[in-house]
């Protein structure tokens, strides 16, 4: 999946915000163990679990702020879901 350059500009903007201890252009350092699996994920999976579960954003606002179809935003949730819960599964088996 690919984002416009707003919105990859606004991502780390977003996550310097929400993780304010990240060194900008290496990425976010997260620590403990929901950091250790959002880690697992790219910015823009990162980006949308913000949107949706911290900041509380409507499938509309979310598809805006992506510049994604409104269609795609449960696509995309469904993608980030299954590849947390497959992260989530490999680590607990390790």
């Amino acid at each position: 999946m690919s984002i416009g350059t707003k919105a990859a500009e606004r991502l780390s903007a977003d996550l310097d915000v929400v993780y304010p201890g990240a060194e900008r252009g290496s990425g976010c350092n997260f620590s403990g163990v929901k950091g250790a699996i959002l880690a697992k994920l790219d910015g823009f999976e990162r980006l949308f679990v913000v949107l949706y579960y911290a900041e509380h954003m409507t499938p509309g606002e979310i598809a805006e702020v992506l510049e994604i179809e409104a269609g795609e935003v449960q696509e995309v949730h469904r993608h980030v879901l299954r590849k947390l819960r497959e992260s989530v599964s490999v680590s607990a088996a390790a």
